[in-house]
């Protein structure tokens, strides 16, 4: 995973660029694990997707992460308006 980890340009937390499962977006990822994480990275050749597994930690009990957009700061600024 070091290949894909970047830096936040707001917060410099250090961050993993991966796609979400649900939408086929790119989203921040938090490159430290969080055992009360909501989300697992998963690969697929070069690239890595995010899966929301929820808080149910008997069935997926794997190394979890939490979405950058839950603990930057400055997340509101990067927040993409929907109409």
């Amino acid at each position: 995973m070091a290949s894909q980890i970047d830096k936040c340009l707001q917060c410099g937390a250090r961050i993993i660029w991966v796609f979400a499962t649900a939408t086929g977006r790119r989203m921040p990822m938090d490159a430290a694990t969080d055992p009360k994480g909501t989300w697992i990275i998963e690969t697929c050749g070069p690239d890595y997707y995010a899966r929301c597994v929820g808080k149910d930690f008997t069935k997926y009990a794997g190394i979890r992460h939490k979405s950058h957009f839950a603990t930057c700061p400055d997340a509101n600024r990067f927040r993409v308006k929907r109409k």
